[in-house]
């Protein structure tokens, strides 16, 4: 009773408060209705439930009534949810350098509105960025390897920065 009943009820169990007072009554109950059998011992005829009829009518329209309200509740109750990012910024110098579009580098058309204005970006609108450099410089090499990307003047200047002495 306490492993089975008391752990899945949604609301607290009192069992003498029902009309059955006994657990011994309400299985007799059940058995009579042919959703469980029970095996007698030493005097007690409902000692042990042996099998439950599960696609027994009564349980099956319980559980039926139970998804109803449980759908009832969760369209009323609708949860946000919440996702992680990697956002990315370009630094200013890098946008003068490049001579990149400021809307892009700010994220004015950011699908999520907080972020919009922001000049945080996700990697694809990082990468989109980049891209539209690539293209408006033609810095694919179209006939020798067109998976490879010339590196032009700002380029250079970014990937081998030289320390100063």
């Amino acid at each position: 009773y306490a492993q089975h009943i008391l752990k899945r009820a949604t609301e607290p169990v009192q069992l003498k408060q029902t009309t059955y007072k006994k657990l011994s009554n309400f299985l007799r109950w059940k058995v009579q209705e042919g959703i469980v059998t029970v095996k007698a011992n030493k005097g007690d005829p409902m000692a042990h439930v042996t099998s439950v009829t599960r696609g027994h009518v009564t349980l099956k329209s319980y559980r039926q009534e139970a998804a109803k309200q449980k759908s009832k509740t969760s369209t009323h109750k609708k949860k946000k949810k919440m996702a992680l990012v990697n956002l990315y910024r370009i630094p200013h110098h890098y946008v003068s350098l490049y001579h990149l579009d400021s809307d892009d580098v700010k994220a004015t058309t950011a699908k999520s509105p907080e972020r919009q204005g922001t000049g945080m970006l996700t990697a694809p609108e990082a990468r989109a960025i980049l891209e539209k450099y690539i293209s408006a410089h033609n810095l694919v090499d179209t006939i020798m390897a067109p998976e490879d990307v010339k590196v032009d003047g700002p380029m250079c200047d970014t990937l081998y920065k030289s320390k100063k002495p």
